[in-house]
């Protein structure tokens, strides 16, 4: 399932609108920007990620903890508006011959997570705030992993982007192989009317999750 990026702006635009109401800011899906090449007035943001990939190929199936998330940020204090542009990192099947990139998929939880850590650093960088008390959401395992980062089949390791060196707290491990199966990651637009799996930041507390409903 591709992700819908109709449903990320929407979570996006209500996380950032929770901070700055009169903002607006948008955020789409660019797969032209390039790592450390931004634009004058734009600023970098990167993050790993959760996600699931499956071969097209094969349908073999797997899972990563370092799934690179890449942003660029333009604030136009003219207008008031903001503009974000997104890139997934692909990673591609070990076990075909010359094997495509796939793009990840990621559940609601994993959008969450990438959606605050994402506000969180525009509202330090384009607005000032102080949230040196407010540490980055880490990347949670959604299944157990048992094998290291395949750095040969990271799209951004192969770009030198990956900062797979970088081991997680949580694990020592970034990979399962999930086999020939890719489970159902369920429908964002649900999120939207059950809740937002999101965490909100008021005046300068830590941030609070709000239940996502229909798990």
């Amino acid at each position: 399932m591709d992700v819908d990026i109709n449903s990320w702006e929407r979570m996006f635009q209500t996380l950032l609108q929770q901070e700055e109401p009169w903002h607006r800011w948008t955020l789409r899906l660019d797969e032209m920007i390039q790592p450390d090449r931004v634009a004058n007035g734009w600023k970098q943001y990167q993050q790993k990620a959760f996600g699931r990939f499956q071969c097209s190929s094969c349908s073999r199936a797997w899972a990563s903890a370092k799934v690179q998330v890449l942003c660029h940020m333009n604030w136009n204090l003219q207008t008031s508006q903001g503009q974000v542009l997104m890139r997934f990192f692909a990673q591609r099947c070990k076990k075909c011959q010359l094997s495509q990139f796939e793009k990840p998929t990621f559940s609601s939880e994993s959008t969450s997570t990438i959606l605050n850590n994402l506000v969180q650093r525009i509202l330090e960088r384009f607005y000032g705030k102080d949230l040196s008390t407010v540490r980055e959401v880490p990347v949670v395992a959604e299944v157990p992993l048992n094998g290291s980062h395949d750095t040969a089949n990271c799209e951004a390791c192969v770009l030198g982007f990956c900062k797979h060196g970088l081991q997680d707290p949580l694990t020592s491990f970034s990979y399962l192989d999930i086999g020939n199966f890719l489970p159902t990651l369920g429908n964002l637009d649900n999120c939207i009317k059950g809740g937002f799996g999101f965490y909100s930041r008021r005046n300068g507390k830590p941030l609070k999750e709000i239940e996502v409903g229909g798990h």
